[in-house]
């Protein structure tokens, strides 16, 4: 589901929260309202969102509707809040400018890698050169590796790296980039 934005309004004050629902590795939905964990939580078919909200009076029951971008929930208190989606960006884990040696010609590309919404690390690499699909990125640890596949004209070429981070500091001649990656 994601992270939500709330909003609750009441007679002359409003309160803001956070709203995190996320589906274990065994599919069931788990929660949190702030740093609150959630119980009971359930998302039907017809994007009905229920769950149990733990208070200092007591349990609290919310049911709500995904309808247009939007969370309408509302609590067996009469108490109504409103989501709205935090769109995620993706943290850039690092970026390098490489140079490339192909076919006598060095070529400059740019390679920026970030990671996924589910946490999967996934990378881009850009050239005013040929068009290239970066797919297996790793990393693990210092540990770096990616395959790549460019076209250049109507041939595709693929070429694997593997590299390992040391520091944070530029690359000296003859060096990997910043990354850790080297064309293998």
């Amino acid at each position: 589901m994601g992270v939500w934005d709330l909003t609750t309004n009441g007679t002359g004050w409003q309160a803001f929260g956070t709203l995190s629902i996320a589906k274990d590795g065994d599919g069931t939905l788990t929660g949190k309202w702030g740093s609150m964990d959630l119980s009971n939580v359930k998302f039907d078919d017809h994007q009905k969102l229920t769950f149990i909200r733990t208070v200092r009076a007591g349990d609290v029951a919310f049911s709500g509707t995904l309808k247009d971008g939007t969370l309408a929930l509302s609590n067996e208190r009469g108490g109504k809040v409103t989501g709205v989606r935090r769109m995620p960006t993706s943290p850039v884990l690092g970026h390098g400018d490489l140079t490339c040696h192909l076919g006598g010609s060095d070529v400059a590309a740019r390679l920026v890698v970030s990671q996924k919404l589910a946490g999967t690390p996934e990378a881009k690499w850009t050239s005013d050169f040929a068009q290239s699909v970066v797919s297996g990125v790793r990393i693990k640890d210092d540990e770096r590796s990616l395959s790549q596949e460019t076209m250049v004209d109507s041939t595709a070429f693929e070429s694997t790296f593997e590299g390992t981070v040391k520091g944070h500091a530029p690359p000296q001649s003859g060096q990997s980039d910043s990354l850790g990656f080297k064309d293998k």
